[in-house]
């Protein structure tokens, strides 16, 4: 190079020098490597210098390039975290939303959603979400429990319903068995009305009353409401007391009776008019302590009877005893008032009878203002009804109302009106005669009744005075003397004779 000519010849020149020399080629050779050397550097400065300043330009440009490569990447940098932020945001909404969906819908009772599975992550978020899973189990369980109780007491109210309404349905049995004793008056139409009554209240198959006979030996079927039943009363069905069946046994022992399998009951009586029977109850009737018969249920379902069924069926066979004592009651009172009555005709009848036969008067006719004692009976019309004449106005004859005085449903006398028109007698006349005489009729048994009594007190007050008069005489004369005086006294114009028997009179026997 340039440079390096230069340092060749200044070596050769210094050499010269230094040898003593100089020489002028290699002075010249020097100065024109020297110039060439300069002149080469200069250009090398040049083109440094115009390196420099594209360096320069190069440098600015770079740098200008990299602040607006910072720009976009600050700007981008800007754009991405306001589009991660808005993604963060729009993940944070979307899983807030989920959450708030899943109260939503918890409220409305959907508990099975899991919501950490649904919203992800690791946040407090996803703590939420599993809190609300939590809550949700637990809600769940509370829920499945409440329910299951809810369910349980559901069970138990219909289960108490059902037995309130069959308890109801008991008592309007029993209410109603009551309304049939008040109103039967007799055995055989209060018997087979009970049984059909029981029969339907309950649903029972067969409901039959038996009574004991009058040796208390056996319990003769009074009533049924099933067809068996009516084949079993029309044969006499009777079964033996603390033998057969267990209606024999009730009536036996007195207490109650329940086969609630009868394909099992040792003590169940197999009857072939019954042969759906499955279960079968038997209580006592009792009047007070006595055991009079037996309510005898059968029912076609095994198990029927339950022991309300018994305490219940138990107040119904009371309610059995208290009728047919009630009825037993009736038909003796009712027999002993017809007695009394047929007694209280009998001795109306007499009485009337016998005061008619004592007494003159035998009634009394009026005419206008005129009023006749009868002594003798006039023909009247003898009926026990009142009566008129209906063929007054063709007869022209006055109209005549015939009407019987009664006393106790004894005839003791007619009244007769005649009236001087020939129309027929209205109701209302009628109706006043009738009650006239009616009370009339009451009126006269009263006086009949109260001379009567006049005529006994004084009868006894006759025998009473007679008798103390003869207690106070103190020999027999004197109480012969006395008796005789005090009859003839009593019983006056008659002839009293007193005498004592002879001996062979006393041995006579009586006749």
């Amino acid at each position: 190079t340039s440079y390096e000519a230069y340092k060749t010849s200044r070596q050769v020149y210094q050499t010269s020098v230094q040898a003593g020399r100089i020489d002028s080629q290699a002075e010249g050779a020097t100065r024109t490597a020297l110039f060439e050397a300069r002149q080469k550097l200069k250009r090398l400065i040049d083109i440094n210098n115009e390196y420099a300043n594209l360096s320069n330009v190069a440098a600015q440009t770079a740098s200008r390039q990299v602040e607006n490569f910072m720009s976009i990447v600050l700007i981008g940098t800007i754009l991405l975290g306001v589009i991660l932020a808005y993604i963060i945001a729009l993940s944070l909404n979307t899983r807030i939303g989920i959450v708030e969906h899943a109260a939503t819908a918890m409220q409305q009772g959907h508990l099975q959603q899991q919501v950490r599975m649904m919203v992800g992550g690791k946040d407090e978020i996803t703590t939420l979400a599993d809190a609300f899973d939590n809550m949700a189990f637990q809600l769940g369980d509370l829920i499945t429990g409440l329910e299951q109780r809810v369910m349980e007491r559901t069970s138990a109210l219909e289960i108490a319903n059902q037995q309130n309404k069959r308890r109801a349905e008991q008592f309007e049995a029993i209410a109603e068995v009551a309304r049939s004793i008040g109103s039967a008056q007799n055995l055989q139409s209060l018997l087979p009305h009970l049984s059909t009554v029981i029969s339907e209240q309950f649903g029972f198959y067969h409901v039959g009353v038996f009574l004991l006979d009058k040796d208390r030996e056996y319990a003769v079927l009074q009533a049924a409401n099933s067809e068996g039943g009516q084949r079993m009363l029309a044969r006499g069905h009777k079964l033996k007391v603390g033998e057969v069946g267990i209606v024999g046994y009730v009536t036996y022992t007195g207490n109650p009776r329940v086969a609630l399998d009868t394909g099992t009951d040792v003590a169940y009586f197999n009857n072939p008019d019954l042969p759906e029977t499955r279960s079968e109850i038997a209580l006592p009737i009792r009047i007070g302590e006595e055991i009079i018969g037996a309510l005898d249920a059968q029912s076609t379902n095994a198990n029927a009877f339950s022991q309300e069924d018994t305490i219940v069926l138990s107040t119904l066979a009371d309610q059995v005893g208290i009728a047919i004592q009630n009825s037993r009651l009736y038909d003796e009172i009712r027999r002993t008032m017809a007695e009394s009555e047929s007694l209280y005709s009998q001795f109306v009848r007499e009485g009337w009878k016998q005061y008619a036969d004592t007494k003159k008067v035998v009634g009394i006719r009026r005419k206008g203002s005129e009023a006749v004692i009868l002594t003798e009976h006039i023909q009247l019309t003898d009926s026990k009804e009142p009566t008129q004449d209906k063929n007054a106005a063709q007869n022209n004859s006055a109209a005549e109302l015939s009407v019987p005085v009664k006393l106790r449903g004894q005839v003791i006398g007619m009244l007769n009106i005649r009236k001087p028109e020939t129309r027929q007698w209205e109701r209302d006349d009628m109706d006043i005669v009738q009650a006239i005489i009616e009370r009339t009729a009451i009126s006269l048994e009263n006086a009949r009744l109260l001379e009567d009594a006049q005529r006994r007190a004084k009868k006894e007050r006759t025998i009473g005075e007679i008798t103390s008069k003869i207690s106070g005489s103190i020999n027999m004369r004197n109480v012969l003397q006395t008796a005789v005086e005090e009859l003839g006294r009593a019983i006056p114009g008659s002839e009293v004779i007193i005498q004592f028997q002879s001996g062979r009179e006393a041995e006579r026997p009586e006749k």
